[in-house]
């Protein structure tokens, strides 16, 4: 998957339960599904002293730090 999006011209978007994966040749992008909700929707959280601001909801890298983070993860993972 990883070479795939490296050599690609359009995103790769994984989606999770909560959280969106979206990878291309330049970044790797994390969105919280709360980000395109209508503000209707998020007055559900206003008990959970939450701060639900756009900038909270997102967060990123470069594609290369990506590769580096998931490998260091896998060695992490499997013991090395």
């Amino acid at each position: 998957m990883i070479s795939a999006v490296a050599t690609s011209f359009e995103p790769l978007t994984l989606q999770g339960q909560e959280i969106d994966l979206i990878l291309n040749k330049d970044e790797a992008i994390f969105e919280a599904h709360a980000l395109h909700q209508d503000s209707e929707d998020l007055l559900a959280y206003q008990d959970d002293e939450l701060m639900l601001e756009e900038s909270g909801l997102s967060s990123g890298c470069g594609f290369e730090d990506f590769v580096d983070l998931i490998n260091s993860w896998q060695e992490f993972a499997s013991g090395k």
